[in-house]
């Protein structure tokens, strides 16, 4: 087979994208690379592995302040075209091989973060790979990595594809196949996620599994009784979704208003999301009326931001308040913000005290 035949056949089966922004790429394609802005911290260095025509690399140089990024890939095609309409002065395009030592023509020898996404099920010598990324970071560096989840889209049984076989994949990885791999080539798993079918929650359960990775001893952050529930109804969702997946779980059940609830809940996610950019913008009151629109059962993090507006009003009755109301959710919400909420409220009384 020609190398254009083969490119031809990549693209085809949606192995290789060709978007001229970042808009354009899949949205499971995108979903990953913002999930890792939240692994990016201000210097760092990041390889992007098998980077394809470098939407993600370009992303994230941009989205954060990295120092640099360097995307590599064996496609001269994928590479002309990133270097077409993904350059930037913080990335770096490199052709190599992933089988071969390509650390030797890198610009720097260790990096801080690496993404490796819809990687490791195109490469047989799985154990060689993920011992020369683990090679390639830091103390304290974060592997990103992806696979197909086996338990979902069975390698040799995909129901994507005419009689069953991605022709460019090797293997796809169970969760535990893929924790075994890392963790035996020195790798603690932080985080777990999953995709939904797009969607990025945290679990397992999803058509691609994802692991946050570190090479220091950590311990995992399990999932809490919010995020099981939330994977939970993404994973029923995605199972009517999908007819195939009816022999993992009965589909007699009407989950109607589960749809709709979950529905609700993301809505108010983004509520969440434009209350934020609202505060950083300084547009307090706004941000409060989107605030006010959350339903905070479903999502009691609002609580926080609406404290914290209230405290740089001055209004510290109604900021003494919300914080206890958040606090009395505790259970169902991230430790660093309950930590936060009880620091603000302290500051907030004492501010009371000194006041009157």
């Amino acid at each position: 087979m020609s190398y254009l035949e083969q490119n031809e056949q990549e693209i085809n089966a949606g192995e290789r994208i060709y978007p001229k922004a970042f808009n354009e790429a899949a949205p499971d394609h995108k979903e990953r690379y913002q999930l890792a802005l939240n692994y990016i911290k201000n210097g760092d260095s990041i390889l992007d592995v098998a980077t394809g025509v470098g939407y993600g690399a370009y992303y994230m140089s941009v989205n954060t302040a990295c120092e640099r990024v360097v995307g590599v890939d064996i496609n001269d095609h994928a590479l002309e075209w990133a270097k077409k309409y993904f350059s930037s002065e913080k990335v770096t395009f490199i052709r190599e091989d992933l089988l071969t030592n390509f650390s030797i023509n890198l610009p720097v020898e260790k990096f801080d973060v690496i993404t490796c996404f819809e990687t490791i099920e195109h490469i047989n010598q799985d154990m060689e790979f993920i011992n020369r990324l683990f090679s390639l970071l830091k103390p304290g560096g974060i592997l990103l990595i992806s696979s197909p989840n086996e338990d979902v889209i069975p390698c040799l049984d995909n129901p994507f594809y005419e009689g069953g076989k991605n022709p460019h994949h090797y293997k796809h990885y169970t969760p535990i196949e893929l924790r075994n791999l890392l963790k035996k080539n020195g790798f603690n798993i932080l985080e777990s996620f999953t995709q939904c079918p797009n969607n990025i929650v945290k679990g397992e359960d999803g058509f691609v599994i994802i692991y946050a990775c570190s090479n220091n001893q950590v311990q995992e952050n399990k999932l809490n009784s919010l995020d099981k529930a939330i994977l939970k109804l993404n994973t029923l969702k995605m199972r009517r979704t999908f007819s195939f997946l009816s022999n993992y779980e009965s589909q007699s059940i009407d989950i109607t208003s589960i749809d709709i609830r979950l529905n609700e809940l993301l809505e108010n996610n983004m509520y969440l999301v434009e209350a934020y950019e609202q505060i950083n913008n300084k547009n307090y009151e706004e941000s409060i009326r989107v605030l006010e629109e959350i339903d905070k059962s479903l999502c009691p993090e609002s609580y926080f931001w609406m404290g914290l507006l209230y405290q740089v009003e001055g209004n510290l009755y109604q900021a003494i308040k919300t914080y206890s109301v958040l606090l009395h959710n505790r259970n169902r919400i991230n430790q660093v913000i309950i930590e936060h909420a009880e620091e603000r409220m302290i500051a907030a009384y004492n501010e009371l005290i000194k006041n009157n």
